[in-house]
């Protein structure tokens, strides 16, 4: 485990940062009207001196790991007596280190520090250092025994996070250490330029992105990220990224978008997924698709690399020509009973095998039209019999030897 003290710290070659609390009030009671204390941003690192801005590109391209190392945070008591409430008092003097070796914290960058816990008011500290290293706070104290929060942001030169991570724990004895884990993120407005700094790859190398944040509905459908992903011409896994909320339909978003090897979360609040992924023929994963989804007609129709279809949620009414093609699906996902329109789901999908689970009763042989072709369904169950002589009617293509009934 790193431990950090006030006069040294071990610090780790990738992103880390360091924040030290100590108790350096008199004692007594918590003063209400808080007290003065002093948070460095120079630390051990020269880079910490620097003027110029640290930019999202620069810690995307020069941090290795996935993720950052611990984040330690210690709140210790260095004297004084209990607070009205029978704790002692914990008050804040820190130190932040952004990556000693080679990213430091230069006076256009800033780190957002909140602290927060029952029964105490949310401290949110910013710090911007000045030239000398230093920024000031007003902050009340806090009591031993207090479950905390601590989280931290990030920001570039831009105000754009580039870094998250936060852990809970209940403050306790002479010293509490918290650990951190720092997640990368990459802002939205830097995601065409970080795209463009990467060297060319193909899909078996994909780039795997850290979460994108500060996207908005707009940019989804405006075609803002269709035509950065189009035009990038790299291969690229977005499964870290979670959509924004507030869209509703995600027709065409990724339309062709034939680089992509891994989709983004689709948030809750999404209705329509018409052709959402349709010509992404690199797609290897889908995502999880969320209740409320009540179109897929063609929502990943030509992915021919699709290894593994989602559950389809039992709000979904149409699967019309859903998977088409998807030469690679080797398994059907079970078709619900909300379920009105089947065909062409899975038509072309001819490396498909094993059972075909029809939960949906489909009295109409015009919405089973061609749902399979593939020769290796050995069978196909469906709730009743008028589903099954509609499904028969229009799918007498398929493999003698392939039983439909019911279960």
């Amino acid at each position: 485990m790193l431990i950090y003290r006030k006069t040294q710290a071990v610090l780790i070659g990738c992103l880390t940062a360091l924040v030290l609390f100590s108790c350096s009030g008199t004692g007594g009671a918590a003063d209400s009207a808080g007290a003065t204390y002093i948070m460095g941003g120079g630390g051990t690192s020269s880079a910490n001196t620097g003027s110029g801005g640290i930019s999202a590109i620069d810690i995307l391209n020069r941090s290795n790991a996935d993720d950052m190392e611990a984040v330690v945070a210690i709140l210790s008591q260095t004297g004084g007596s209990s607070g009205s409430g029978g704790g002692v008092n914990y008050e804040l003097s820190s130190t932040i280190v952004l990556n000693s070796d080679d990213i430091g914290l230069p006076a256009d960058g800033r780190v957002i520090l909140t602290i927060s816990g029952d029964g105490m008011d949310d401290i949110e500290l910013t710090v911007r250092p000045d030239a000398d290293g230093t920024v000031s706070f007003e902050i009340p104290a806090i009591q031993t025994g207090t479950t905390v929060t601590v989280s931290m942001e990030v920001q570039d030169a831009d105000g754009d996070t580039v870094c998250i991570g936060s852990v809970t724990q209940t403050l306790e004895g002479e010293e509490s250490q918290f650990d951190i884990k720092l997640t990368r993120c990459l802002p939205f407005s830097k995601l065409g330029p970080y795209l463009a700094s990467l060297e060319g790859n193909d899909a078996e190398t994909s780039y795997k992105l850290p979460r994108i944040t500060g996207m908005t509905p707009e940019d989804i459908t405006s075609d803002a990220l269709w035509n950065i992903i189009r035009e990038c011409g790299k291969f690229i896994d977005l499964s870290e990224t979670t959509l924004p909320e507030g869209i509703t339909s995600l027709n065409m978003a990724f339309k062709d978008c034939n680089t992509l090897t891994a989709a983004p979360q689709i948030p809750a609040g999404v209705v329509d997924m018409t052709n959402c992924f349709v010509g992404c023929s690199c797609l290897l994963s889908a995502p999880d698709i969320p209740d409320g989804v009540t179109n897929m007609t063609g929502c990943f129709d030509g992915c021919t690399s699709l290894t593994a279809a989602p559950v389809i949620p039992s709000s979904v009414t149409s699967l019309n020509s859903c998977f088409q093609s998807c030469v690679s699906l080797p398994s059907a996902p079970v078709i619900p009973a909300s379920v009105t329109d089947l065909s062409y789901c899975f038509y072309g999908c001819t490396g498909m095998y094993g059972n075909l689970v029809i939960k949906a009763s489909i009295t109409d042989s015009a919405w089973f039209t061609s749902v399979c072709n593939s020769s290796y369904i050995s069978d196909v169950y469906v709730p009743d019999a008028p589903t099954r002589d509609a499904f028969i009617e229009s799918n007498s293509h398929l493999s003698s030897s392939t039983h439909i009934g019911t279960p």
